[in-house]
């Protein structure tokens, strides 16, 4: 729903000194009049909402549904091209961050006090002692 040039709220919205970059339609005073509470914006949203709900009736199934099948996509690819690495670990199994620091790249696994690493970590750790090159590689 798009905002008139001429409408007295928009004008009103502009005086304070909100530019729009297409004066026609201010379609980026929505998210400013959203948290203002105005009646136009809530309206559009509960019907967004609605609309949603209507064709989704299960979002939390829907969204799984969506990650599920990103992850079988890439599960295939990974076991289409594992035979052109030595081994492949999981991101999740290895550490809980990647930092970069300078020229460095830095895997970090946070574990409380008394807590050891699992065997895959183990076996990362070890195996990275040894590398020299690092890439970054983005596959089909």
């Amino acid at each position: 729903m798009p905002f008139k040039h001429d409408d007295p709220k928009t004008k009103e919205i502009a005086a304070k000194g909100a530019r729009a970059k297409n004066t026609k339609y201010p379609e980026h005073y929505r998210k400013w009049l959203f948290k203002k509470g105005d009646s136009r914006t809530l309206a559009l949203s509960k019907k967004a909402v609605e609309v949603r709900h209507r064709k989704y009736p299960d979002l939390k199934k829907f969204y799984g549904d969506h990650g599920k099948m990103s992850r079988e996509y890439e599960n295939q690819i990974a076991e289409h091209i594992r035979k052109e690495y030595d081994k492949m670990f999981y991101a999740g199994s290895v550490c809980d961050r990647i930092a970069l620091r300078g020229q460095e790249l830095i895997f970090i696994e946070i574990k409380r006090p008394g807590e050891q690493l699992r065997p895959m970590q183990k076996e990362f750790a070890e195996a990275i002692k040894n590398v020299e090159n690092v890439l970054f590689e983005v596959r089909p």
